[in-house]
């Protein structure tokens, strides 16, 4: 294993939570016990995470629901339907079409016509499974922490893939950060269910394994027993290769070859990065 690689990635997770997990902190709120703020973060960074996803979904999401949090309406009082019409309303202003089988926000039973065929959205929305679930109290976020803290990260992940257009990357991928904001120690069940496999992923521990075959049940595998923080290694591989070396596969390889070249890389990035919030000074210091 290419330790040396893989530790400078987990280091890197730390600017992977100040641009984006704080970012979105910042734009939410009261994520970590206030229902709505705890959906429009969740909605802003993961519900909509799927490739090819519009990124309108996110915003126009995230805008319906601070609508609704200002109302001063109890969570447990929300409309599913009026969510969702409003939601495919401000969608219609921009001539974006809500892609009823795969959103969110769509809730169960909405038929819509697909190629001709009329269809039924089979899954629940997220709000529908935070009613359900009983999570109109304290919200998504400390949801997943009460589950992940309990060590019991299968039911989180089962729970989180009722909802429409949610998989388990996604779920994977909410989970993972959760566990990372908030420090969660006691997993020791189902530990793969925290590690989402994209594209990067695969490809940087392959290289680092020697092994270009390697399943993605194995990529998990070889993070979990080669660092003592295999979630922040996920979340650092995944910042290093889209953020610090831009996508570039040769730099990707490079860095995983030499260290110094790897390293001359995040300082550039980090100067980059100059006044962008707090990030660059931030790891700097």
């Amino acid at each position: 294993m290419n330790h040396d690689f893989i530790n400078k990635c987990v280091e890197l997770s730390k600017l992977h939570i100040l641009r984006f997990l704080k970012r979105n902190e910042d734009d939410c709120g009261d994520f970590g016990s206030n229902p709505f703020d705890s959906l429009r973060f969740f909605l802003l960074g993961y519900a909509f995470a799927r490739l090819g996803s519009s990124s309108d979904f996110a915003a126009v999401a995230h805008e319906v629901i601070l609508e609704a949090s200002e109302k001063g309406k109890d969570f447990s009082s929300l409309k599913v339907e009026k969510i969702w019409n409003t939601f495919t309303k401000k969608l219609n202003e921009v001539s974006v079409k809500p892609n009823h089988a795969r959103n969110p926000l769509c809730p169960q039973g909405i038929k819509y016509v697909n190629k001709g065929n009329t269809r039924t959205v089979r899954q629940i929305s997220v709000i529908e499974l935070m009613l359900q679930e009983e999570l109109s109290n304290v919200g998504i976020v400390s949801f997943a922490k009460e589950k992940l803290d309990l060590d019991q990260v299968k039911e989180a992940h089962k729970i989180l893939n009722k909802i429409n257009g949610v998989g388990p990357k996604i779920a994977s991928l909410f989970l993972r950060d959760v566990a990372v904001m908030y420090d969660c120690k006691k997993i020791s069940n189902n530990k793969k269910l925290l590690q989402p496999i994209d594209t990067w992923i695969r490809y940087c521990v392959r290289t680092c394994a020697g092994n270009t075959k390697l399943t993605d049940n194995g990529c998990a595998d070889f993070l979990i027993n080669g660092t003592d923080e295999p979630e922040k290694a996920n979340q650092g591989i995944w910042y290093f290769c889209s953020q610090v070396a831009q996508s570039s596969r040769f730099r990707v390889n490079q860095s995983i070859k030499e260290q110094k070249y790897m390293e001359q890389l995040i300082q550039q990035h980090v100067e980059d990065l100059g006044d962008d919030g707090e990030a660059g000074k931030s790891f700097g210091g």
